[in-house]
């Protein structure tokens, strides 16, 4: 099981081969926008000067704790000001580190910053760009990946949207276990998410086993029982798809037993009686 922090992302257009359920916790899935979408709000000024803004007051918060965990050891920090990856507006990055001092450090910990940045009417921005704050989902793709910023930004804005949102229960990855994949969507955890995953390694390790040996066979089967589920929905439902032998005069369930389960004919007759 792994535990990712609030605002930690997995993973971004990177192969993955592994199948992963959420155990707890809760994170928000985004996709990349259309050109059409990015093309609608090509430029907005105020939205990167509020990016720019968050991203300087982060660089400082941890700039500044590391210099205190330095003094706490007695090693004398140095001077030098790291670059900013986004496009320089002094104007506010003078702002940015003027507010950012006024603010207590919050201990230092990355968790204390986002907690501080997601937190609404956080008085972090000026005046002049409280109206233009980012959303919640927006600020949490800002923190996930404001020290590569610009693989989330591109024509001067969020070049991903929130699609969906995941909760205990949920997976993803899936399809991964049959073929190598490539996930075009990202998600970063709303809250501490719990990850239990499944590697393709010991997927193909098990897969002679009785249960696991007839994948293939099943998502036939579903193919055949479910034209019209697209392949994605049909991945899902195959591992949770259980073959059950019955002989003769088997009894699969009584009148008056409460279901737990919708059983499909693959082949052989069944008799239904009714008292």
């Amino acid at each position: 099981m792994v535990r990712y922090p609030k605002s930690k992302a997995k993973p971004l257009g990177t192969c993955v081969s592994n199948l992963s359920i959420v155990v707890e916790g809760k994170a928000i899935v985004y996709c990349p926008k259309s050109e059409d979408e990015l093309a609608m709000n090509s430029y907005d000024l105020r939205k990167r000067q509020v990016i720019e803004y968050y991203i300087e007051y982060i660089n400082h918060q941890k700039s500044m704790d590391k210099a205190k965990q330095n003094e706490s050891l007695g090693i004398k920090s140095s001077k030098k000001k790291g670059k900013s990856k986004l496009i320089s507006i002094s104007k506010i990055k003078e702002m940015a580190i003027s507010t950012a001092k006024s603010q207590p450090l919050t201990g230092g910990s990355f968790s204390d910053i986002v907690e501080v940045i997601l937190k609404p009417n956080n008085s972090l921005l000026p005046d002049f760009l409280g109206d233009f704050d980012l959303t919640t989902e927006e600020k949490l793709l800002l923190l996930s990946h404001y020290d590569q910023i610009e693989d989330v930004i591109q024509n001067e804005q969020f070049s991903f949207k929130n699609e969906s949102c995941l909760s205990a229960g949920d997976a993803f990855g899936e399809a991964s276990l049959l073929k190598l994949a490539t996930f075009n969507r990202t998600a970063v955890a709303l809250e501490d998410l719990y990850l239990a995953s499944f590697v393709k390694e010991d997927f193909e390790s098990l897969y002679a086993t009785p249960r696991l040996s007839n994948v293939k066979e099943k998502m036939k089967f579903l193919e055949k029982m479910f034209p019209i589920l697209l392949k994605d929905a049909r991945t899902k439902l195959v591992y949770y798809l259980e073959e059950r032998v019955l002989f003769s005069r088997d009894v699969i369930y009584k009148e008056g037993t409460e279901s737990d389960a919708i059983y499909m004919i693959k082949s052989g007759e069944v008799d239904v009686r009714l008292k």
